[in-house]
């Protein structure tokens, strides 16, 4: 699911991009991901 993390992580750095808090957000759900996917 590696790839799949990859593209869940360029829909949230998309989306999020205006926010300024987005890049914060954003490591947090890829470690949150990445921790329920392993």
């Amino acid at each position: 699911m590696k790839s799949g993390n990859r593209m869940y992580a360029n829909i949230l750095q998309t989306n999020g991009s205006a926010l300024p808090f987005s890049t914060t957000l954003d490591a947090m759900c890829i470690l949150l991901v990445n921790m329920l996917d392993s």
